[in-house]
């Protein structure tokens, strides 16, 4: 948990799949929640609205979560959830 303040966690969600119903047409997997679960603390809930979106010209999207800054700051969010 000390080293988490101001650091980045980078979610990548996996390939891209092909349609079952238009094979020509390529779907991207999509995140709309993720559970961080760090030490024995209860999960930390990381919503879709919380992660920025990068999406690679020829790779897989990546979401991308910045932690706040200081440690105190980190818990009150934590807790907030």
């Amino acid at each position: 948990m000390l080293d988490l303040p101001g650091t980045q966690l980078i979610i990548s969600v996996g390939h891209s799949g092909v349609s079952f119903d238009e094979r020509d047409k390529r779907v991207e997997a999509d995140l709309t929640t993720l559970v961080l679960e760090v030490a024995e603390r209860r999960g930390w809930w990381l919503r879709k609205d919380k992660l920025k979106l990068y999406k690679p010209q020829n790779g897989s999207p990546k979401y991308v979560y910045v932690f706040p800054k200081t440690y105190q700051t980190l818990l009150q969010e934590t807790e907030a959830e």
